[in-house]
């Protein structure tokens, strides 16, 4: 597939929004906001995302990668497979409580419902490697655990 400005467009908006989110809370950005900041007017957002909420769900989805970079780490480690869930639960706890308002907002918040879909787009955008020793199936084993985990947070 051919990189083309529409792309590099749909990036800037997924980055800069990213780059926001770090700064304040997703209550607070609007598309006013977000365009200006790119040198465009709001209507291009709408070009490439349905909502703000979605370029925001989207964007938080970066907040996973120190995550899924540090259980790809774990995946690869000789531990055997209860103690990489175990210890997976503990680094997930770790991550979420430094953002919870992110982790919030991806597992249980309003917009849940598009998580699934949300980390497709971004990992389309932006490739992840994941586990080296479990490449082929990082991706069904790390985003299955990670609603698995919204599940179980949600009964308790």
């Amino acid at each position: 597939m051919a990189y083309t400005k529409g792309q590099e467009t749909k990036n800037a908006f997924v980055l800069m929004t990213y780059k926001k989110l770090t700064e304040q809370n997703a209550s607070t950005l609007t598309v006013r906001q977000l365009a200006g900041e790119l040198g465009y007017s709001p209507a291009v957002l709408y070009r490439y995302f349905d909502s703000l909420e979605e370029v925001v769900v989207v964007a938080s989805v970066r907040f996973l990668n120190q995550y899924m970079m540090e259980y790809a780490r774990l995946l690869d480690s000789d531990l055997d497979l209860l103690e990489v869930y175990i210890e997976g639960w503990q680094l997930f706890n770790s991550h979420a409580f430094e953002r919870p308002d992110i982790y919030y907002g991806l597992f249980w918040g309003e917009y849940n419902n598009v998580f699934e879909n949300a980390i497709a787009e971004y990992f389309e955008i932006f490739p992840f490697s994941g586990s080296d020793r479990f490449l082929a199936n990082y991706y069904t084993i790390a985003a299955p655990i990670l609603l698995l985990w919204r599940e179980c947070w949600r009964k308790v």
